[in-house]
């Protein structure tokens, strides 16, 4: 379905699996080009890097009401290098009448999410309102945004550069949005954890080509320590495309009493 500022999803919401349905890292059962994507998405980020990313309105803070990573504005500047889609001109008409989105904690988000037309709403937090296809969404990525059956939303080349990290935090559900990854250059040294019960499962996202959904309604973190990790992260409102996938296993696992110290190790 396609996402409507207004809309109550209380409804919706409720016939949709959300993150204790999925696994942690799923592989859909389609694939690109990786050679293809890889050699367009390096050209244009070699011509023009995209220096107006609108990412710097969607702030978040976990659920502790901490920051989501210190400096956001400086940090999203540096993963978030080319942006496919931006904020619709009703959404942005919409926010500039709003109070700032730093007043609205992660349980106001959450009731927004839910109902968008109540009072805890904001469209800057909104991913679904980042359907507006922006100069960089052409050629193959463009084919490719346009082969899903859900509505694609909030989708970036995003980059994790040597020692830099994403510290432990929980993203909205996959009733709202499904997170899917492409990797385009990595290593075995960039990994993302997920935090399961007592313990933390940590995977790797291989550049072959595959397209990895990721449950971020999950307490989860991300670092690389090899060389820069270059990949398209595609946001989903609804669940068509997961209707069959391939579960994808973890390269560690860990007792979260272990973790206490690898977190501060990496500083996660």
């Amino acid at each position: 379905m396609l996402h409507k500022i207004g809309n109550d999803y209380s409804e919706i919401i409720k016939t949709r699996k959300n993150r204790r349905d999925y696994p942690p890292v799923v592989k859909l059962n389609t694939k690109v080009d990786i050679e293809r994507l890889r050699n367009e998405i390096l050209s244009i980020q070699e011509k023009k890097l995209d220096q107006n990313s609108t990412e710097t309105e969607y702030r978040l803070n976990k659920l502790n009401g901490e920051k989501f990573v210190n400096g956001y504005e400086e940090f999203i500047h540096n993963y978030s290098k080319i942006t496919f889609h931006q904020m619709t001109k009703e959404a942005v008409k919409l926010a500039n009448k709003l109070p700032d989105i730093e007043n609205y904690g992660p349980r106001e988000r959450l009731k927004g999410m839910t109902n968008t037309a109540s009072k805890y709403y904001h469209p800057n937090y909104d991913e679904r309102n980042y359907t507006e296809y922006t100069e960089y969404a052409i050629g193959y990525i463009r084919e490719i945004l346009e082969t899903f059956k859900s509505q694609t939303c909030r989708s970036a080349v995003v980059v994790l550069e040597t020692g830099q990290t994403l510290s432990r935090h929980v993203d909205i559900g996959p009733e709202y949005i499904i997170r899917c990854h492409i990797p385009l250059v990595t290593n075995n040294e960039a990994r993302i954890g997920f935090k399961i019960k007592d313990k933390w499962e940590e995977y790797h996202l291989p550049a072959d080509g595959g397209i990895y959904a990721i449950n971020a309604g999950l307490e989860h973190y991300a670092f690389n320590l090899g060389p820069k990790r270059i990949q398209i992260r595609i946001c989903l409102t609804d669940q068509q495309d997961l209707i069959n996938y391939k579960t994808v296993e973890p390269v560690n696992v860990f007792s979260h009493q272990f973790c206490q110290a690898y977190f501060e190790n990496f500083g996660l």
